[in-house]
């Protein structure tokens, strides 16, 4: 996962965005890293999951416009449905 880092820290899971330079910007990359992520859950240990984004000035900035721009319609519609 290049763009999500996990951490455990006993029941609890922790998930980071990690593209600070693009303030955590979604694109179809951290998506997908994001659905591995929560799919790699242990759910029989894990009591709660923290999702945050790295660095100081966002959480998420929302979807990366750059990335949408050279989307094709399907991919745009694609990417719509990831959340």
């Amino acid at each position: 996962m290049a763009f999500v880092k996990t951490e455990v820290q006993g029941a609890v899971e922790v998930i980071t965005i990690d593209r600070p330079k693009a303030l955590n910007a979604l694109n179809p990359e951290v998506l997908a890293d994001l659905k591995a992520a929560f799919e790699a859950v242990d759910q029989n240990t894990i009591r709660c999951i923290v999702l945050t984004g790295e660095g100081d000035k966002s959480f998420v900035a929302g979807a990366d416009i750059g990335s949408m721009s050279t989307m094709t319609k399907a991919e745009g519609e694609a990417f719509g449905k990831l959340g």
